[in-house]
Order: structure tokens, then sequence, then C-alpha cells
């Protein structure tokens, strides 16, 4: 299993932490899912190669994956888990 380290925020359900938490991948698909849609939410998370993955979702069905705070991804939806998975060499 992956060590995940995240932080994120999502106004619409008031979920959020300020530091980063140790976390199962299972929790952050979930968070993925809930941040569909939601301006000002973002999840940044830290894999085991201390990269950097941070996913905004300003409107519904649309993701921004930015690496390392440098490279910009679009991605849908049906994606997003995907990305996340390749992400931590799931």
């Amino acid at each position: 299993m992956p060590k995940i380290l995240m932080r994120f925020d999502n106004p619409k359900n008031s979920y959020g932490s300020n530091n980063y938490q140790l976390v199962s991948l299972n929790y952050l698909l979930y968070e993925a899912v809930e941040l569909d849609g939601v301006s000002n939410g973002f999840i940044e998370v830290i894999n085991t190669k201390n990269e950097v993955l941070e996913i905004i979702s300003d409107r519904r069905g649309q993701y921004l994956a930015i690496y390392d705070r440098e490279v910009e991804k679009h991605v849908s939806t049906s994606e997003i888990t995907t990305l996340i998975c390749d992400f931590f060499d799931y």
C-alpha cells in the first residue's frame, strides 16, 4: 500500500486539513470525487518520492492536476482515479 500524505480543503462539505495527514488511497479517491466542481477547493498529496500533486476542480466534470507546482494536466472525472493511482504507482 502506498504512503499518501494529503492536505485538502473542500468548502462544499466543510472538510479539510491544514496539515498533511497520512490517508488511504480509498479516502483520497473519495475526496477527489467530492471535490468535483468545487471552486476554491483543493487536494494536495505527496508520494514516497516527495513529489507533489495538487488537484483542483472549478467546473463539474473537469479537474486540473498540477505536478510539482509546474506541469499542469487537464483531466475529466473519469480520468482522475487513474491519474491518482499512477501518481502513487498503485
